[in-house]
C-alpha cells in the first residue's frame, strides 16, 4: 500500500505516467531531505481493512475455500457481514473494523455466530482481561504504577496489529509428539515411572510364558494335555504293552513333569533376579552422575584468592566447597552400599543359573529315557496306540514352539522397555547434574548481566527499576531470573540473551505487566494474544491461562518458549525476534519485521 501512494505520488497527475524527470526530481528532494511522502488516499477503513488482509492468520480465519487466500469475494463478505458491529448496518465504519479485528484476534470471529454473539464474546474477553488486570495490580501495586511504556516504548494502541503473539503459526503447534528432549525434570519423572511400568509389565509376560498363563502357550498346552490324555488312555489299554513297561513310562513322565515345573520355577527367579539387579544398576549410574557432577562442580569453583577484597564471597565459595565435599562424601557412601547390594545381587544370580544347568542337565536324562521307553512301546504297541503317540509328540512339539516363541517376543519387548528406561534415566541424569551443579555452584548470572546492562546504552536500561517492581525483585535478581529462562533447557534453552530478552520486553510493554494493547486483544509483559498461548500449550504441552498474562513471571515464560520456537522455525536471533512480531518465519525479510528487530537492538543502544 505504500509503495503505490508513493508511486502514484510521483506519477503525472493527467495520464499517470512515471517519468524519468519524476524520478530524478524525488531523488533530489530526497538528497536535500526536503521529501514528503504522498498523502494516501485511502480511508482509514480501507488502511485498517488491507492491513487485516496482510495478516495470514486472519488470511487462515477468512479463507472460506481453502485456498491459503482472500479473494473479492471473500473480502466483500467479511466486509458486508462486520457492518452493524457499531449499530450501524448501512456503513461500514472503523469501529466496525476495530471490533471485528478483537474477534478474530480472540478467535471469537464465525459467521455462523450473529453480531450479538461475537460483540458478547469480546465484552465477556474484555471483562476477563480487567479482571486479570486488576488481580495483578492487587499482586502488584507497584508494577501497575508503572502506568504506559517510557518514551521509545511499544505500547500497542487499538488501531494496531500484532501478528507475532496471534497465531498465525497455530497449525505448526498442533499434535506435536512431546519428546524426552524439551521435558521438565517433573515430566521425566513421570514419563520414567510410566516406562518402569511397562517394563514391570513386559517382565510379567516373561514370567506368564514360563509358568503357562501366557494365552498362547495356555492353548497349546490344553492341546498337549488332551493329546497326552488320549496318549495315556491307548497305552493303558493296549494290551501288547507290558505292565512293567507301563510303570516305568508313568514313573517317567511323572518325574518330567516335576521336572519341567522345577525349571519354570528358576526360570522366573532369573528373569526377577535381572529386574532387581537393572534397577540397581540404574540407581548406581544416577549416583555415579551426580557425583560427577558434584565433582565437576567443585572444580570450576574460584579460589578464594581471587576474592581477597571480598571476604563476603570467600565466604560463600568456602561454603559451597564445604557443603559439595559432604555431599560427595555422602554419596560416595551411597555407592558404596549400592554397589556391595549389586555384587550380591549378582553372586545370587550367579546360584541361580547354576542351579537351573543342573536341573536342565537332569532334565535331560529323563527325556533320554523317555525316549527309549517310547521306543519299546512303538516296537510292541496296536497301531491305535502308535498313533496317538504321534499325534501327543506333535501336540509336544508345538507346545514347545509356541513356548519358544512367545518366549522371544516377550524377551524382546523387555529389552525394548528397558532401553527405553536407559533412555529417559540418561536425561534425567543429564537434567539433575544440571541441577546440581546451578545450585551448588557460584551464581553471577546477576552481577553478569548488570555489568553488561551497564555497557549497553538505549532507553531500556533506564527502567530496570520498573520491571524489578513488577517482579518484586531486585535488580540482581531480575539479571539472575532472565538468565536462569533464557539459558534453561525447560524455557529458552540458550535462544536468546538476557538483555535482549530484557529489550523486547522494554519494546513490547515498557515493563508494565498489566498493559492492555490491539484493541484489547494483547495484555501483558510481552503483550500476548488468548491464541499465542495456545500456542505456547499446544507446543509444549504447558498448561498457561490467559490470565497468566498478566502474570509478570508467568508471562515471560511464555514469552520465552515462543522465542525458543521462533528460533527453531528461523535459525537467527534476528529471524526469531521478526517471528515473534509478524507471525511468520519469513518476517525478516519483510520491511515491518526488520523493522521491530531494529527497535529491539535500539532499546539497548545495539
Amino acid at each position: 500500500g505504500e509503495i503505490n501512494t508513493f508511486l502514484s505520488g510521483i506519477a503525472n497527475s493527467e495520464d499517470g505516467v512515471i517519468s524519468f524527470d519524476s524520478i530524478a526530481n524525488i531523488v533530489q528532494s530526497i538528497n536535500e531531505g526536503t521529501f514528503k511522502m504522498p498523502e494516501s488516499n485511502k480511508s482509514e477503513v480501507d488502511k485498517l481493512l488491507g492491513s487485516m488482509y496482510e495478516n495470514d492468520y486472519i488470511t487462515q480465519q477468512l479463507d472460506l475455500d481453502g485456498d491459503k487466500a482472500l479473494s473479492d469475494e471473500e473480502k466483500a463478505k467479511f466486509e458486508d457481514f462486520i457492518k452493524g458491529f457499531d449499530g450501524n448496518i448501512e456503513d461500514l465504519s472503523k469501529e466496525d473494523v476495530l471490533k471485528a479485528l478483537d474477534s478474530l484476534a480472540n478467535d471469537n470471529f464465525s459467521y455462523d455466530k450473529s453480531i450479538e454473539e461475537i460483540l458478547k464474546e469480546n465484552e465477556e474477553d474484555e471483562k476477563a482481561i480487567q479482571k486479570a488486570v486488576e488481580e495483578a495490580q492487587e499482586a502488584s501495586p507497584a508494577a501497575a504504577s508503572g502506568g504506559a511504556a517510557p518514551s521509545g516504548g511499544s505500547a500497542p494502541s487499538g488501531e494496531s496489529f500484532t501478528p507475532s503473539t496471534t497465531g498465525s503459526n497455530l497449525n505448526d503447534f498442533q499434535n506435536v509428539e512431546k519428546t524426552i528432549d524439551n521435558m521438565t525434570l517433573d515430566e521425566l519423572e513421570s514419563e520414567k515411572a510410566t516406562r518402569e511400568e511397562n517394563l514391570q509389565e513386559a517382565q510379567e509376560n516373561v514370567n506368564k510364558v514360563h509358568s503357562g498363563e501366557n494365552e498362547a502357550v495356555k492353548n497349546a498346552q490344553e492341546d498337549c494335555d488332551q493329546a497326552k490324555e488320549d496318549y495315556d488312555k491307548a497305552v493303558e489299554n493296549d494290551e501288547n504293552i507290558s505292565d512293567e513297561l507301563k510303570e516305568r513310562r508313568d514313573t517317567n513322565l511323572e518325574a518330567i513333569d516335576k521336572q519341567e515345573s522345577l525349571i519354570n520355577d528358576y526360570e522366573i527367579k532369573i528373569n526377577d533376579k535381572e529386574a532387581e539387579i537393572s534397577s540397581k544398576e540404574d540407581n548406581i549410574s544416577s549416583i555415579k552422575s551426580n557425583i560427577n557432577a558434584l565433582e565437576s562442580t567443585e572444580n570450576s569453583l574460584p579460589s578464594e584468592s581471587e576474592y581477597a577484597d571480598d571476604p563476603e564471597m570467600q565466604a560463600e565459595i568456602k561454603a559451597k566447597r564445604e557443603s559439595i565435599e559432604q555431599q560427595i562424601t555422602e554419596a560416595k557412601n551411597q555407592l558404596k552400599t549400592e554397589e556391595q547390594d549389586l555384587t550380591k545381587l549378582n553372586n545370587e544370580l550367579d546360584e541361580l543359573n547354576k542351579n537351573l544347568e543342573t536341573e536342565k542337565t537332569t532334565l535331560q536324562e529323563l527325556k533320554d529315557e523317555k525316549a527309549e521307553i517310547e521306543e519299546e512301546i512303538l516296537a510292541n504297541c496296536s497301531p491305535e496306540t502308535k498313533e496317538a503317540l504321534e499325534k501327543y509328540n506333535e501336540a509336544k512339539k508345538n507346545l514347545e514352539d509356541v513356548k519358544a516363541s512367545e518366549l522371544e517376543t516377550a524377551e524382546k519387548a523387555v529389552e525394548t522397555a528397558q532401553k527405553d528406561l536407559d533412555e529417559v534415566n540418561t536425561k534425567i541424569n543429564e537434567k539433575k547434574a544440571e541441577k546440581t551443579e546451578r545450585e551448588n555452584g557460584i551464581n553471577t548470572a546477576g552481577k553478569d548481566f548488570l555489568e553488561e546492562l551497564s555497557k549497553l546504552g538505549g532507553e531500556a536500561p533506564k527502567y530496570l527499576g520498573n520491571l524489578c517492581n513488577a517482579l518484586d525483585m531486585t535488580a540482581e535478581e531480575v539479571g539472575e531470573y532472565l538468565t536462569e529462562l533464557c539459558e534453561s533447557p525447560d524455557f529458552g534453552n540458550g535462544c536468546i540473551t538476557p538483555t535482549l530478552l530484557f529489550a523486547q520486553m522494554y519494546q513490547e510493554s515498557g515493563f508494565n505487566p498489566t498493559i492492555v494493547g490491539d484493541g484489547g486483544a494483547a495484555l501483558g509483559l510481552g503483550q500476548f494474544h488468548k491464541v499465542a498461548v495456545d500456542e505456547v500449550n499446544n507446543r509444549y504441552k504447558t498448561n498457561y491461562t490467559y490470565e497468566d498474562r498478566a502474570n509478570p513471571k508467568k508471562a515471560i515464560e511464555m514469552m520465552t518458549l515462543l522465542l525458543r520456537y521462533d528460533y527453531k522455525c528461523t535459525g537467527s536471533t534476528e529471524g526469531m525476534l521478526a517471528m515473534y512480531n509478524q507471525g511468520h518465519p519469513d518476517a525478516i525479510n519483510e520491511p515491518k519485521g526488520q523493522a521491530y528487530v531494529r527497535h529491539v537492538y535500539e532499546k539497548i543502544g545495539m
